[in-house]
């Protein structure tokens, strides 16, 4: 992919929002992926590109990654993301796993005071 991210088995097999995507089908390297491999989330593990992979979120993976992201880095996901864009102190690596992290906690749980 021209971003440098192994593409979603959408993608190679030409499914839904990528059916019209140039280029060929790639059905049998995405069925040889989940045969060997168990799927492109575990090629992603493998290639090093875990955080590209989406994640089945439920309010209890939510609250734990909330709560491992405060031990790990002694602050809130929103908090190390506004440390970021107003100060540029914490890495962009950081910054994206808080966003991801707040994302979900929207998503799971409501808001940030009903997950702390």
């Amino acid at each position: 992919m021209p971003d440098g991210k192994f593409p979603t088995e959408e993608w190679l097999r030409k499914r839904g929002k990528w059916a019209d995507r140039p280029g060929e089908a790639l059905n049998t390297f995405s069925v040889y992926i989940k045969m060997w491999l168990g799927g492109v989330r575990n090629l992603r593990k493998l290639i090093d590109q875990e955080q590209v992979s989406t994640i089945d979120w439920t309010r209890e993976k939510v609250l734990e990654a909330y709560r491992e992201f405060i031990e790990r880095h002694g602050m809130t996901p929103d908090q190390a993301r506004q440390r970021y864009k107003r100060k540029g102190e914490l890495s962009a690596e950081i910054e994206r796993e808080a966003s991801k992290n707040v994302m979900a906690v929207h998503k799971c749980v409501g808001d940030a005071l009903a997950a702390r």
